[in-house]
């Protein structure tokens, strides 16, 4: 069983993010310092008993390769997928495990959620969907992590290396 896996399986049972978290994200060097790096985005992924439930895209980071999610920021997002998409959307937070899965999509992933949002969105592309050919994350590459919210701030590094 791979490490990812077991980390999930143990921690399906918990709930979810919850209304007063902040989840906290700094990219860093191979070293572990801080990565000034802007204009990354960030896919976060949860989770039901750890099987995928859905995920969104948050972003772009600001100068200081920060990135800021709260709990409302993501059930904003949850909320308006909900309105297109009820079957897939419909699982509030709170029941989600508290295991959330980190990962920065290539340029080709962006580009191609893009394209996918203005042919079926045309007249309503999202402004995030149109800062996606902007972004600098054809500059690094990261593995996926898993991350366990707790408290009121989970504050995670995302080890990234220059490509």
């Amino acid at each position: 069983m791979n490490r990812v896996k077991k980390h999930f399986e143990l921690h399906q049972d918990e709930d979810g993010m919850k209304p007063t978290q902040t989840l906290i994200i700094q990219l860093v060097d191979e070293m572990g310092k801080p990565f000034r790096l802007a204009d990354i985005y960030i896919d976060l992924s949860f989770f039901i008993q750890g099987q995928y439930r859905y995920g969104f895209r948050f972003g772009p980071t600001n100068r200081q390769g920060e990135l800021h999610i709260t709990y409302q920021d993501v059930e904003t997002k949850r909320a308006i997928e909900a309105k297109i998409f009820l079957m897939d959307y419909n699982t509030p937070l709170d029941d989600c495990d508290d295991l959330v899965r980190i990962s920065i999509p290539s340029m080709d992933k962006l580009k191609e959620a893009y394209e996918w949002n203005t042919k079926w969105f045309a007249d309503k592309t999202s402004e995030d969907a149109k800062g996606w050919l902007n972004a600098a994350n054809a500059k690094i590459r990261a593995n996926e992590i898993p991350v366990k919210l707790h408290g009121t701030e989970t504050i995670v590094s995302v080890p990234c290396s220059v490509v």
